[in-house]
């Protein structure tokens, strides 16, 4: 049995319902039209990215998962490439779906002359607590994330 190829490309508005409805996999259902002004936003940014997985079998292509990137620099966390999300597809885990979304942060990253990336994951995806380190990421520190509405 041979494996299905699999590109992973930068995220057009055109790929609104493809993202969105990963995005509900994550949790976050989102209308189509919303996630594509998001995204339309996203493609106008030179600081941000979102990348679609897909993979390709016989005549199909199919979404499997994306990543969002954005360059961001503070004070006192320097100038680093920071994954804002990354899901992949529940029928696609663990086939190197997310390892082919970090090495596409990763290459994102170095064109951008930087040399770290950071990712803040929700301590109730245990999956994620386990895939990060293994993907090469060392835990930093834990937080809580506290929420205003205005």
């Amino acid at each position: 049995m041979t494996r299905a190829a699999l590109e992973v490309r930068v995220a057009m508005p055109a790929d609104a319902a493809a993202v969105a409805a990963l995005a509900a996999e994550l949790g976050y259902p989102t209308e189509i039209d919303v996630m594509r002004g998001r995204l339309a936003r996203t493609a106008a940014s030179p600081m941000r990215e979102v990348a679609l997985a897909e993979r390709r079998e016989g005549g199909d292509v199919l979404p499997v998962g994306w990543i969002e990137l954005e360059e961001r620099e503070n004070v006192t966390g320097g100038h680093v490439a920071e994954i804002t999300g990354l899901v992949v597809a529940a029928t696609a885990r663990r086939s190197g779906v997310g390892r082919a979304l970090i090495a596409y942060a990763e290459s994102w990253a170095r064109a951008r002359g930087l040399t770290k990336i950071r990712v803040r994951s929700n301590a109730r995806r245990v999956e994620a607590a386990d895939f990060y380190p293994a993907a090469g990421f060392d835990l930093e520190k834990m937080q809580r994330v506290f929420v205003k509405g205005i």
